[in-house]
């Protein structure tokens, strides 16, 4: 198998992908909350609470990312070239994603996550050669944990209106 040294480059565009989409939607929801109208209520956080959580989580991946590649940049790792058969793995996890809202739509949000998870860690077990049973255990564990998560997190304790 062929190697090349392993660009940090790629860590670099993604972080400072995360930190302008970060920026720009603080930026966004801080121009929201000046036209929103709402009455507050005694400890209600506001609708802006989730995607505030949601911005900081994605600008703290952003700088780790550039610190990662930072420092790697500084070390001479090496990995495989990346072909067909390395990028299909990313290529199909797109698709997925785009799909995702549509299965959110039809089949509701904890069922079409719960069916995401599964599947996903099945193919992310299989390819590291994981044994059937314990493939069909662990992914449906996952599964009913992230509807569980879904459901008690974002319905139950945040009251939000999922599809």
């Amino acid at each position: 198998m062929t190697t090349v040294p392993r660009s940090s480059g790629k860590n670099a565009i993604i972080g400072l992908l995360f930190l302008v989409v970060a920026a720009s939607g603080g930026t966004m929801l801080r121009h929201s909350r000046f036209n929103w109208l709402g009455t507050p209520i005694p400890g209600d956080p506001g609708p802006f609470f989730l995607i505030s959580i949601c911005l900081s989580i994605t600008g703290l991946t952003g700088t780790i990312m550039l610190g990662l590649a930072v420092r790697r940049n500084k070390a001479s790792l090496r990995c495989p070239v990346f072909s067909m058969a390395t990028t299909g793995l990313p290529a199909a996890y797109v698709i997925a994603l785009i799909v995702m809202p549509i299965a959110m739509r039809s089949l509701g949000t904890t069922l079409a996550t719960s069916i995401f998870a599964m599947i996903w860690i099945t193919v992310l077990m299989y390819r590291q050669g994981t044994s059937i049973p314990r493939i069909a255990i662990s992914a449906s564990g996952f599964g009913i944990g992230a509807a569980l998560f879904i459901q008690l997190v974002f319905v139950r304790l945040l009251t939000l209106p999922l599809p």
